[in-house]
């Protein structure tokens, strides 16, 4: 290294230096593609793009000095970090123009391994190479003499120098969040609701804040989540519930799909027959709805929860506060079991489930040896935890809930070849793939759920049987957008667009009251309904009543 950069490495810069030029790197060039694809599209104007850049080095010189408070070997860690997570997260801001927010980071963390190489490549790889470890490696070895500033008091004028570069960065960073404010202000004066605020647009738009971001709202959120697990109010002992004699040896389905948009569904109107089974299916009801996130991991915490035991703060993760779904059905006597083909364990283990399978417990059964690892393997587990019930006697009512990979990106690997009806198709990687053969894909990827989604119906025709199917979130198919996570304050609607099904097997509606509940729901089909009436919804359309306020009739979309 001394002979690539001897002068450099001879003469330790201070860490002034380091800071400055880590910021104009970080800040400046990696998110250069940013800059460009707001202005060329006329996102932003020159003035105002002037201020977010002003705003965007004044944070990310504050992050990068603060770290220099710290003695030589974190600070040469930290660097070589955030370098590296950079240079990750401007590949996919550059060529996805996806917004590293709350939910990505989440994601990354969650998402099981498989999928997250779906997406990585080998430029990928080349890419964080160049941009990230060789600029970490020459800051690991050119800060080799750092000092800590809290430890250099004969350098008491660079900190001081420091000080005021902080104070004026705070100052230009206020400005600039004023400014970008009452631009949007102005905008907005003809419009309606409330606009998210500039400098949460900037800190989740730009690196190297918004993965910084993104991860301190993550390890926030999971402490949150610890210390609210142990208060939570539970709504099966709050209220009271009961349920009608049918129930007691009947079954419930519950199927939670993946990344699915309801406007690519035929059922709800979409061009493309993607959909051809269920539309022959008439006692099937489809509603389009709105997540209430952008993310699995998210969405999953907010979809079984009434919106009234959910607290949300702007730009912030929301948490919790009251017992799911699940709960009511645990105490009305329901025995549970899940099987999933992700990992979203902190999910399962809130869903109060007696027994569940993740993909990899599914996939290591003998009787999978050498099948593809296609969702109607939940097919297979849904019929032997039915059997299971039955020879149990059916004591109890039996909840069943699937986990789907669905159509979770990459495409084409979630559907046998047989299912590749819409070419060309999307094979390779997103950035080889034209829109028209992504699009394609993904539709063959929701033909394929059409094919699953049929085959648990035809498992339950002949049982007193309920399936209620909804997806986590939509997702983004764009040329210049892709993929999901965008932070839902400023989330595209594609991103929130998801279907809503409902279907009754012919024996549980030989009870009149089944048979009223399905008709007020047709009166609402194609309606819009947000995630945030799951609750309601599933318990009100099984038949569960609670005299004392646990069941919102507006929200229950089949009260006769």
């Amino acid at each position: 290294m001394k002979r690539i950069f001897p002068q450099t490495l001879s003469r330790p810069a201070s860490p002034l230096v380091h800071a400055t030029c880590a910021t104009l790197y970080l800040g400046g060039v990696l998110n250069a593609p940013v800059f460009h694809r707001r202005l060329t599209s006329g996102a932003v104007d020159a003035g105002a793009l002037l201020l977010e850049l002003s705003l965007v080095l004044s944070v990310t010189f504050l992050i990068v000095y603060l770290s220099s408070f710290c003695g030589r070997l974190l600070f040469r860690c930290l660097m070589a970090l955030t370098l590296l997570c950079s240079a990750v997260a401007s590949y996919y801001a550059t060529f996805y123009n996806v917004v590293i927010g709350h939910g990505i980071v989440e994601s990354v963390f969650t998402t099981e391994m498989d999928l997250i190489n779906e997406v990585a490549g080998i430029e990928l790889y080349a890419w964080v190479l160049v941009l990230g470890a060789l600029p970490g490696l020459y800051v690991w070895f050119a800060s080799r003499e750092h000092h800590s500033i809290l430890h250099a008091g004969r350098r008491r004028r660079e900190a001081l120098i420091a000080i005021a570069l902080l104070g004026v960065a705070a100052l230009a960073g206020n400005g600039a969040v004023r400014a970008l404010d009452a631009g949007d202000k102005r905008k907005a004066s003809d419009q309606t609701g409330d606009l998210p605020d500039s400098a949460s647009l900037v800190a989740h738009r730009y690196l190297p804040s918004n993965w910084i971001t993104g991860l301190g709202m993550s390890l926030a959120s999971v402490w949150q989540q610890q210390v609210q697990a142990r208060t939570l109010v539970s709504p099966a002992e709050q209220y009271a519930w009961s349920m009608p004699d049918h129930l007691k040896d009947a079954v419930v389905v519950l199927v939670i799909g993946e990344t699915a948009r309801w406007d690519h569904l035929s059922l709800l109107g979409y061009s493309r027959r993607t959909t051809p089974l269920l539309e022959n299916e008439p006692t099937l009801v489809a509603l389009r709805g709105e997540a209430c996130d952008t993310a699995t991991a998210l969405a999953l915490r907010c979809m079984f929860v009434r919106p009234e035991g959910f607290r949300t703060a702007p730009n912030e993760p929301g948490i919790e506060t009251e017992d799911n779904v699940f709960s009511v059905f645990k105490s009305l006597g329901f025995s549970i079991e899940l099987f999933a083909m992700q990992a979203e364990v902190g999910f399962y283990n809130r869903t109060h489930a007696d027994h569940y399978k993740i993909r990899e417990v599914i996939t290591a059964e003998p009787y999978n040896a050498g099948q593809p690892i296609d969702d109607i393997l939940l097919v297979r587990e849904m019929k032997a935890s039915i059997k299971r019930w039955e020879q149990s006697g059916r004591g109890q009512p039996h909840l069943v809930i699937l986990h789907t990979k669905g159509s979770h990106y990459h495409y084409s690997k979630r559907h046998p070849r047989e299912f590749a009806a819409f070419q060309p198709e999307c094979l390779g990687g997103d950035r080889q793939c034209s829109r028209e053969t992504l699009i394609n894909s993904y539709d063959n990827s929701i033909l394929y759920t059409d094919h699953v989604l049929h085959a648990v119906m035809d498992t339950l025709r002949d049982r007193k049987a309920f399936m209620f199917y909804v997806s986590d979130h939509g997702e983004s198919i764009d040329d210049d957008l892709h993929f999901h996570g965008t932070p839902k304050a400023i989330a595209p609607p594609e991103q929130l667009a998801v279907p809503l099904l409902l279907w009754f097997s012919e024996p549980w509606l030989a009870d009149k009251g089944n048979a009223r509940r399905l008709e007020a729901l047709k009166s609402r089909s194609g309606e819009t309904r947000p995630h945030t009436d799951i609750f309601d919804a599933l318990l009100g359309c099984a038949g569960i009543v609670s005299p004392d306020g646990g069941i919102n009739p507006q929200r229950n979309w089949c009260e006769p």
